[in-house]
C-alpha cells in the first residue's frame, strides 16, 4: 500500500505565541509600572452608579503609575510581578507580595489583569502559576485576594488544584482576620469582613466578602458570577462595595482540567 507522504507547506503553524516572564519586585522599573497601570485602565472596568464625584458613573476605572507603585509596591523584596506578553502585545500582569503569619508568609495578589481580547485562554491562570515557581513562593503557607470577579478567584484556585465549588470555607473562617491583621498592605489594614463566615446577622447570600468602598461596576462579575452558580459557588453574593475574599493553602499542584476557563 502506498501513502502520500505529508506536505509540510500545507502544515499551518500557530499564530499565537504567549511569553510569560515574573519579575522581583526591587527589578521592577517604570516601564513596567507604566506598562501595567495602562493595561488596567484599559481594561479592568468601569465606575457604578454609586461612584461619587469626581468619579462619573460609566467611565473606566483609571490607574496612575504612582498609584500603582503605591498600591502595590510599597515593599520591593516582598514583592513579585508577573507578566504576560501575547504577539509582542502586552496582555496581563499579575501583582503579588507576601508577610508574615504564623511558621510562614501569606501570599495575597493585590492586582490581577488581562486584557479583554486574551481572556477565557488560562492567561490568569498561568500568570499566578508563574508566582508559585519563583523562589519568593517557598516559605509561603496560604495565598489569598480580594475580586469582585469570580474569575479571578478561579485563577488562583486552579494553580492549587482546588475546584472552586470545593473551597475549604474552614480555612478561610479560621485564618482570614488574623492573616490580615498582620498585613503589608494598606488597603487590607482595615479591611472590613462581611458575611456568614464572619457576622453573626450578615446579609442575606454572603458568605466571604470584604467591604472595600470600591465601587466599580458589577454587570460583569455578576455575568460570569450566573455561570459558576451553575455548579456550585461558595464565596455567596456579591454586593455593590464589596470584593469576594479568597484565601487558600499554598499547597502546589500543577494546573487542574476544568471545564471553565479562567
Amino acid at each position: 500500500m502506498t501513502t502520500t507522504p505529508p506536505n509540510p507547506s500545507t502544515i499551518t503553524p500557530p499564530t499565537t505565541v504567549m511569553v510569560f516572564d515574573a519579575i522581583n519586585g526591587e527589578m521592577i522599573t517604570e516601564d513596567y509600572l507604566f506598562l501595567c497601570a495602562a493595561l488596567f485602565s484599559n481594561n479592568y472596568g468601569v465606575w457604578g452608579q454609586k461612584a461619587t464625584p469626581p468619579l462619573q458613573p460609566g467611565n473606566r476605572v483609571k490607574m496612575t503609575p504612582a498609584k500603582l507603585r503605591q498600591q502595590c509596591l510599597t515593599h520591593p523584596y516582598n514583592t513579585i510581578l508577573s507578566v504576560a506578553w501575547e504577539n509582542g502585545e502586552f496582555v496581563g500582569h499579575a501583582f503579588a507580595t507576601k508577610w508574615k503569619y504564623g511558621d510562614g508568609y501569606v501570599g495575597w495578589i493585590t492586582q490581577l489583569v488581562v486584557d479583554n481580547g486574551s481572556r477565557q485562554q488560562r492567561v490568569a491562570s498561568m500568570l499566578l502559576n508563574l508566582i508559585t515557581k519563583a523562589s519568593w513562593f517557598n516559605d509561603v503557607k496560604f495565598m489569598g485576594l480580594v475580586s469582585s470577579h469570580p474569575a479571578a478567584c478561579h485563577a488562583l484556585c486552579n494553580v492549587f488544584n482546588v475546584s472552586p465549588d470545593s473551597i475549604d470555607l474552614g480555612i478561610i473562617a479560621e485564618h482570614a482576620a488574623p492573616a490580615l491583621a498582620c498585613t503589608n498592605v494598606d488597603y487590607l489594614k482595615h479591611a472590613q469582613l462581611r458575611g456568614s463566615l464572619f457576622q453573626r446577622n450578615p446579609q442575606p447570600g454572603v458568605v466571604s466578602s470584604v467591604y472595600t468602598a470600591f465601587w466599580v461596576d458589577h454587570a460583569e462579575p455578576l455575568a460570569a458570577l450566573g455561570m459558576y452558580k451553575q455548579r456550585q459557588w461558595p464565596l455567596g453574593e456579591l454586593l455593590d462595595g464589596h470584593e469576594y475574599l479568597l484565601l487558600i493553602p499554598a499547597v502546589k499542584r500543577e494546573l487542574p482540567a476544568d471545564p471553565f476557563i479562567a
